[in-house]
């Protein structure tokens, strides 16, 4: 493993439809992750920049360590929490996999097919309407 670093700040934002975090580290490193409940966006951010206090100077490297004391002491285990701890530990992964210069799914077992069927809803009432939605 790189030299040791520590955690400087965690940015959260708001996309659309989506929650995106940032994971900085002194190293410069920066992990991405992404928090996704639909509808409970606002909540889940409000959540993530709370437990982003926790993390503030920590070892990113200790990624169990962190999942269990954030959800340790969390009371409710409803979506906006669940969410908010997906998108810390999606980043985290992130850091050490860049730290490593691997991709993540080699830290998690290896790759486990050459390709992924993709699926994208689009929205219209006409076939023009369709093909202007996917055109996004």
């Amino acid at each position: 493993m790189p030299d040791s670093t520590k955690i400087e700040r965690v940015e959260t934002i708001l996309w659309d439809r989506w929650l995106l975090i940032r994971i900085y580290c002194e190293d410069g490193t920066v992990g991405i992750g992404e928090g996704g409940v639909h509808g409970w966006q606002r909540p889940t951010k409000t959540m993530v920049d709370t437990m982003a206090d926790y993390l503030k100077g920590k070892n990113p490297n200790y990624i169990e360590h962190h999942y269990q004391w954030l959800y340790r002491s969390s009371h409710f285990m409803g979506s906006v929490v669940q969410g908010a701890l997906s998108a810390i530990d999606i980043a985290l992964w992130d850091i050490k996999g860049k730290r490593l210069g691997v991709p993540i799914y080699d830290l998690m077992g290896g790759k486990t097919r050459d390709k992924v069927r993709c699926y994208m809803h689009v929205g219209g009432t006409t076939k023009n309407d369709l093909v202007e939605s996917a055109k996004g």
